[in-house]
């Protein structure tokens, strides 16, 4: 049995065959049964056929039901409380003085609402009188439409509860993300798992809760994500290289995730938002416009480049470069752009933006919902030049304005991708996905006021 498992073809076909993201089973259970099968029909050819080497047989034969084994998979979560400890300010971020808001907030804070989902993997003892969960059925697209009952059962001791569980299959069929016409891509803090789970940065453990993490956001459609920066290597004090270890891992955990694309971190960035300069993240004392920044970003992206070839992710990565750039340091903004394209052609920029003078710079513009609309005319004069144009939402404008507050009526952040199909967007930023500030996640997470 050893040397029947080690054989190259069957080693060939259980590092790179099985694990292919598109013809695979792509729900967990999915994937379990996907593989038992692969294993079965291998030793069935092996055994009963006259093939030695039939995995291959086995993957073909098996991924013509893939679709099958995808059929419906229903998962359940327990919904936790959130704390919402200030209320969306008039004008900017979060405040305190709750008759400044009352008109169009929900509730006065601080209070709790049912937010975050925990998935459940084992029996939950409820905390006090309440137990929320989340039901998630996600049916194949083949199913037939029509409408399909369940019971869910909920036992707590001797107690038992039964509840009836409808659900309608309608005749739309959702396409995959990656095949979708809208785009999104998340903000990421890369230091976030260590604070907020205690893990070592890199470690095992780490790279465990970032494939959840992963897994959460191609949950929400996401369809690139974002990966961290390179971090430079110090020789007498000045940079000598970048390491990318840690955006080469992320990376390839996000493609056999079945991420569509992704995106490479920020390099750069303003020190006050009216400055005319930008400096790299790792030298804020040397301007991307100077020849010293010339030489460090050269060095960077030719590396970032070798990086992206060796991975073989061209046609699959976009480039941010530094977020928001403002109409005071556009100029700029374009050097760094023009210096990346020399060593990244071919890769698309993405960036926030808050101007529309960055024509060149930047390939797929993301204003925000408000700047979008200050300056529509000349925004859909790109679209209608042929220009890539998302939008994104942030802790301001606050005030009664199309947001994802949670003290805001759900039908206001319902509106903010309606927006996005009114102006035919084509994608959408989230900020951010695990961006907390504070350390108390569970109870004090607002924005500074």
């Amino acid at each position: 049995v050893r040397d029947e498992l080690l054989t190259g073809a069957m080693l060939f076909s259980a590092v790179f065959l099985i694990n292919e993201p598109y013809t695979c089973a792509h729900h967990r259970m999915g994937r379990i049964l996907y593989g038992v099968l692969v294993g079965g029909v291998s030793m069935g050819f092996r055994y009963y056929g006259v093939y030695e080497t039939g995995v291959c047989f086995a993957v073909l034969a098996v991924n013509s039901i893939s679709a099958w084994i995808d059929r419906t998979e229903v998962r359940l979560y327990r919904l936790l409380p959130v704390g919402v400890n200030e209320n969306t300010s008039p004008t900017l971020m979060t405040t305190t003085d709750y008759e400044s808001c009352r008109e169009f907030v929900t509730r006065k804070a601080p209070f709790e609402v049912f937010d975050a989902l925990k998935p459940l993997t084992e029996p939950e003892t409820p905390d006090g009188t309440r137990l929320a969960l989340y039901l998630c059925a996600e049916a194949a697209a083949d199913e037939t439409p029509g409408e399909y009952s369940g019971t869910l059962t909920v036992t707590v001791g001797a107690d038992k509860a039964e509840l009836s569980v409808r659900c309608t299959v309608h005749a739309p069929v959702v396409p995959p993300p990656a095949q979708a016409r809208l785009s999104m891509l998340n903000f990421f803090d890369y230091d976030g798992p260590v604070r907020q789970h205690g893990l070592v940065r890199g470690g095992a453990d780490y790279w465990q809760a970032f494939r959840s993490y992963v897994r959460a956001q191609l949950d929400m459609r996401c369809t690139h994500i974002l990966l961290p920066p390179g971090e430079a290597v110090y020789r007498d004090g000045a940079p000598a290289g970048f390491d990318f270890s840690f955006a080469q891992q992320a990376g390839r955990i996000a493609l056999e995730e079945g991420a569509a694309f992704l995106c490479g971190g920020h390099v750069a960035h303003w020190h006050e938002w009216d400055d005319s300069e930008y400096y790299p993240n790792w030298d804020s004392t040397t301007g991307v416009s100077t020849p010293q920044g010339y030489l460090q970003l050269r060095l960077y992206f030719s590396q970032w480049a070798q990086v992206i070839r060796a991975n073989g992710w061209q046609g699959r990565i976009t480039q941010a470069l530094a977020d928001e750039p403002q109409t005071h340091n556009d100029k700029t903004y374009r050097v760094l752009a023009a210096i990346c394209r020399k060593f990244l052609p071919g890769v698309p920029i993405l960036d926030a933006v808050e101007t529309t003078n960055l024509g060149g710079g930047v390939d797929i513009w993301v204003p925000k919902q408000d700047t979008y609309e200050k300056w529509r005319e000349e925004y859909t004069a790109l679209q209608a030049a042929g220009e890539e144009m998302w939008f994104y939402t942030c802790a301001f404008p606050a005030g009664p304005a199309m947001n994802r507050s949670m003290d805001l009526p759900l039908a206001v952040s319902r509106t903010v991708l309606w927006m996005g199909a009114l102006y035919r967007l084509s994608g959408f930023l989230h900020w951010g996905f695990n961006y907390y500030i504070g350390d108390d996640i569970w109870h004090s997470a607002c924005c500074p006021h």
